[in-house]
């Protein structure tokens, strides 16, 4: 005989059709609000503005290796970022090693971004490449550089790499008339004053 104040255990058939009442209802949506405040506490603090974009943070990446190569002076580890068809293309890519080994000085600062632009060049061929332009801090000088770099290119895989930088001195933009970055008709390779 049961008592009329004490409830009964639901069956299992129940529990399996989720008739067992508000208890089953009540251990899901604590499951699931758990589930939702363990990922709002994951992602507390980070917004997806703070996520950067994948070429941001790759053009970063090879400007910590082009800057690290200048720093050391080691033309070999700045001639290995370049991809195979700038360095074919390239008719004075160890004068241009010089020119940017000489006018740097100082020890790095900081380095960021100004803006990037990114290109789909070949259409569907899934061809991709960005032009970055970096504000660059030492203790010496404050630099501003360019460099275009392909970093995908089913055409022509050769251009996957750098294929041209153009590292100035703030000073050179501020007192240069009608200063130029370069056009897409640039030389490859490291610039020079050669090629103005």
């Amino acid at each position: 005989m049961m008592n009329a104040g004490i409830s009964t255990m639901p069956t299992r058939q129940q529990l399996l059709n989720g008739k067992a009442g508000g208890s089953m209802k009540k251990i899901k949506q604590g499951v699931i609000l758990l589930i939702v405040l363990s990922f709002v506490s994951l992602f507390n603090g980070c917004s997806l503005k703070d996520i950067k974009p994948y070429e941001d943070r790759l053009a970063e990446k090879k400007c910590q290796e082009i800057l690290s190569a200048i720093d050391n002076k080691d033309a070999d580890s700045l001639k290995a970022l370049f991809s195979k068809q700038s360095l074919a293309d390239a008719t004075d890519l160890d004068q241009g090693v010089e020119y940017i080994f000489s006018i740097v000085s100082g020890e790095l600062q900081s380095f960021e971004i100004d803006h990037i632009h990114t290109s789909d060049v070949l259409g569907s061929q899934h061809s991709n490449m960005f032009d970055a332009y970096f504000t660059i801090t030492t203790s010496d000088n404050d630099y501003r550089m360019y460099f275009s770099y392909w970093y995908e290119n089913s055409v022509n895989p050769d251009m996957i790499g750098v294929y041209r930088i153009k590292l100035v001195t703030r000073e050179t933009i501020d007192n240069t008339a009608d200063f130029k970055w370069g056009e897409v008709s640039s030389p490859a390779g490291i610039y020079n004053p050669s090629w103005d």
